[in-house]
Formats: structure tokens, sequence, C-alpha cells
């Protein structure tokens, strides 16, 4: 998907509720709107939920899609397969989380007009929705047990998401995690990978490290491997060469005479040394190995929607 084409207003979308949107995937999905969840309305800003539901057999993986609705518009919104309390049990829902300055709305600086409060209901205004837990800050990072997202969150697995539906996301991580910065950004990547604390060699975002490796002889101790069972070639034919370049030794290096001459005398009599070259047979195959540590396979989530945090 290369253009984005943002969603629209509230307003809007609200009049779509009941229809059924063509999704544009492998999956061949087509989601119901069923319900336009408002959390924090105002003129500024908006906060709200889009909840879909689809009985296709197909589950739409968490993702960034181009929606057609019945009318014929278009427009590009970051869905996550989510749980239902009141969903039937081969109904599959799904969450499209706003939290934006409201279309009509002039907000030049997402970030000053976030730790302004604009994103909160007005004094006196409760929330449409408490669907939310409400001590989440944008921007958090969770575990979760469960397969699928908890509401106002979306998995962290890398996925692209608009930046214009999920401004305040946007404000705080930017494209640290991917995106173009245009109209994308990218959440964090944390299938199959653990995380850790920033340091001055690894900034945020940065991914580094290998679940798989291979040794390479800068890896492996100093060590050297004895040489067994060499033998030395020898014949009991008579000598004819006085070179021993392609020759072997022999019992009787004179060529005959008066017996068998042996070759071997008392190690006190030794007077040299014969050089025995030989080399140990090759093994391996440069495979890789596992790298990983003893794990435990869960769902990391963050909070796309919830309390802003402040720069202290």
């Amino acid at each position: 998907m290369t253009d984005i084409v943002d969603a629209p207003s509230l307003s809007t979308l609200t009049e779509y509720e009941g229809e059924t949107f063509d999704v544009e995937s492998d999956a061949g999905v087509g989601l119901r709107l069923d319900e336009v969840d408002r959390r924090r309305v105002g003129d500024d800003w908006e906060a709200f939920s889009l909840w879909f539901s689809s009985d296709d057999e197909s589950v739409l993986p968490q993702g960034h899609y181009r929606f057609a609705a019945p009318d014929g518009e278009e427009f590009d919104v970051t869905v996550a397969p989510t749980h239902s309390a009141t969903a039937a049990p081969e109904t599959h829902t799904y969450e499209a989380v706003f939290d934006r300055p409201a279309p009509d709305g002039e907000t030049p600086d997402v970030s000053a007009a976030l730790a302004a409060g604009h994103h909160l209901p007005a004094a006196g205004v409760e929330p449409q929705s408490a669907t939310v837990a409400g001590d989440e800050y944008v921007g958090q990072v969770i575990l979760f047990g469960g397969a699928r997202t908890i509401q106002g969150f979306y998995e962290c697995d890398g996925a692209l998401v608009s930046i214009q539906q999920l401004s305040a996301l946007y404000s705080l991580i930017g494209t640290k995690y991917g995106g173009d910065g245009t109209s994308t950004f990218g959440l964090p990547n944390l299938s199959g990978r653990v995380p850790m604390h920033r340091s001055s060699q690894h900034g945020i975002g940065s991914a580094v490290g290998s679940a798989e490796t291979r040794l390479a002889i800068d890896n492996v101790p100093v060590h050297s491997h004895g040489a067994t069972n060499l033998s030395v070639p020898v014949s009991d034919v008579s000598g004819s060469e006085p070179d021993p370049d392609g020759n072997v030794l022999t019992t009787d290096p004179h060529g005959g005479g008066r017996g068998a001459k042996t070759i071997y005398t008392p190690e006190n009599e030794m007077s040299g040394s014969m050089v025995v070259a030989g080399e140990t047979d090759q093994v391996g195959m440069g495979a890789a190995f596992n790298n990983v540590q003893p794990s435990l396979a869960m769902n990391y989530e963050m909070c796309v929607t919830g309390i802003y945090p402040g720069t202290n």
C-alpha cells in the first residue's frame, strides 16, 4: 500500500454503522461495522474505536488495510483481532483505535496539544465508553497471556499503522520502529525477541542479536589435536633407490649381502629423528545452532489510546 487514504470524520464513520466493508487483503474477509465506540470526543481531539465483526473462517491479521464502503468510498484503517464477550463463538471481532486531532480542528503541534490535555474530555464530561483500562499510558507495553489483543492495545508485531489514525502514539515514538514518517509509522516488533533497556550502544528501536549463530575460528579457544595411529610405510624387498623421495624404507638397505639388515638401534644411540607428517580427520558441517535462551511465548501489546504521558 503506497498512498494512504485517511479515514473520514467521526460523523461520517458513524453513518456506516451496520454496513459491511470489503477489505483488501489476501484473506478476502469482509468486515461489518457494528459500533462506533466514542471515548473522548471534543472540538480539537477525538478518541474512539470502530468495532467490526466477521463470520468468515479466515482471521484477518493485525495490519493496515484498504476499506471499501458500500457507497464506494475507500480509506485505510489499522485493525487488530480482539476479544468480545458478547460475540458468538464463531464470530471474529476486530478493533480499530483512533486517537487523533479532529479532522476539522486546528492542532498544528500535536505534542503540545496532547500535553495540554486537548485529547481529554471537557471538564465535567464523562467519556462515552469505559472499555479501555484507565491507567495505561499511550506507548506503554505490557505482556498479555491471550492470543488476541486487549481493547485499546495493538500487538507489538512490527505492523505499520496510520499517523492520522494514531497521532498521539506517533508523537511519542515517531518512526523509531519503522514507517515513512509521512503517512505511516511502525509498532515495535517483539515477535521472537526479548526487550532490553536502551544504552549508549543501543538506542531505542535498535534490534540486535540473532536466534541462530555459527562458530568461527576466532570464537574457538586456543587448543590442539593429537595425531595418533600414524604409520610409516616399509617394504621387505631389496632396496634399489638412493633417493627417499617417492620411495619407502626397506629392511635390506644394501640390497642383500650377508643377511637382512635391521634398521632399529637402542634409544641411547639415536643420532636424529625422522619427521612424520599427518592430519586428523575433518569433522563437522558448520551448521548454525540455536541461540535462544529458555523462553515462554506470550503476547507483547502496546497501548495506543489512554493517558498521554507527561514530560517529567
